[in-house]
């Protein structure tokens, strides 16, 4: 499939899968009722789109109805639903990705079902 020929890492959320390339890129499949997909739409995808906004991502996470990408230089990025405040946002749905601007220097990052969390070093 175009894009996804090198696959480094997948993370799955509720209905909703996300994968990283080696190139640093993200691209996400399934159900996008409230912009876990990132693509700036709410529309279910049978097949992969690239997440928009974001390059030189390092690793993902998907939770319940959202997604987290910690990008290479120590940025973190969230989108999707945030009914309990899990993308650092007032927003209630992002669908692009959006720096979370009081953070930096993340180390590692994972995704519950309806929180997040990452580790600044």
């Amino acid at each position: 499939m175009a894009g996804l020929e090198s696959v480094v890492s997948v993370a799955a959320g509720d209905n909703f899968n996300l994968a990283l390339t080696k190139d640093g890129n993200v691209w996400a499949w399934g159900n996008n009722a409230r912009g876990q997909l990132g693509d700036g739409t709410k529309e279910n995808r049978s097949t992969p789109v690239q997440v928009r906004g974001i390059a030189g991502v390092r690793s993902i996470a998907a939770g319940k109805n959202h997604s987290l990408a910690l990008l290479k230089n120590g940025t973190l990025w969230s989108w999707g639903s945030n009914e309990f405040d899990q993308l650092a946002t007032s927003a209630a749905e992002v669908v692009m990705p959006q720096r979370i601007p009081y953070i930096d220097g993340v180390q590692m990052i994972t995704a519950g079902h309806d929180h997040s969390a990452a580790v600044i070093g």
